[in-house]
């Protein structure tokens, strides 16, 4: 999780000193609010109990570093957006900074915006945390149908996928899914055959671009096959209409 939130982080100063740098200022905000909930409600949340030190002191060390550099980047980074709650911010981490560090100064307004950094990109971290939080929303959902609240331990989650990939990811992640979930164990099958797919239109986004013919595009999604939603699954990409 330390690779990910790291690699996130730059993924975050490209795309805000992009953005920045081409006046699109109304892209930054909604980025920033969703790496705040990827961090507040993944990050933090998972490695909790390694920052209290139930890892051992270096283990708790490397997670609040870890923290502690991706609060003092992402505060520089918010600082043109929300000067003023970002100058309380910095006043309280840029204390711990050495003198002559490049990011202490007065003020957070005279911090340079951080560097990207091409190298600290991890996609297949990036793309295994994915494939964990989804794992984990749809067993939070399941819980939700059957009204079994998450203080009740289960005995096992099924994770159903033709893929090797996707299982081996998710096993890489198992613990987190554990503890999120309370299971006891994760159980990865590939015999698909009680899957059965539908197509879930974005109305919202497709109405403004189709008008009057989202309900010819409507009528498309609800003749697909399990075959063709199963390719589209796969590829990425189909024809409606």
């Amino acid at each position: 999780m330390d690779r990910w939130i790291d690699s996130e982080k730059h993924c975050l100063i490209g795309f805000v000193r992009d953005e920045l740098e081409a006046y699109r200022l109304y892209t930054v905000v909604p980025r920033l609010v969703a790496f705040l909930g990827d961090l507040t409600n993944w990050y933090v949340r998972l490695n909790r109990d390694r920052m209290r030190g139930a890892g051992g002191q270096e283990d708790a060390l490397v997670a609040l570093r870890t923290l502690y550099d991706v609060l003092l980047n992402v505060t520089v980074l918010m600082a043109p957006v929300t000067p003023f709650i970002t100058e309380l911010m910095y006043q309280n981490l840029a204390g711990a900074l050495a003198e002559g560090h490049p990011m202490k100064a007065q003020s957070v307004h005279f911090v340079m915006l951080p560097q990207f950094d091409a190298a600290a990109l991890d996609e297949g971290v990036a793309r295994a945390v994915r494939r964990m939080q989804a794992a984990v929303e749809m067993g939070r959902a399941c819980r939700d149908r059957r009204k079994v609240g998450l203080k009740t331990p289960v005995r096992s989650l099924q994770v159903l996928s033709e893929s090797d990939e996707v299982a081996g990811d998710l096993a890489a992640l198992e613990e987190y899914i554990k503890s999120e979930l309370n299971v006891l164990d994760v159980v990865y099958r590939q015999d698909t055959d009680n899957i059965t797919l539908a197509a879930l239109l974005n109305f919202k986004a497709l109405g403004r671009r189709l008008g009057a013919d989202m309900k010819i595009v409507q009528d498309a999604a609800k003749a697909l096959t399990q075959e063709q939603l199963a390719d589209f699954e796969r590829t990425g990409a189909i024809v409606l209409a």
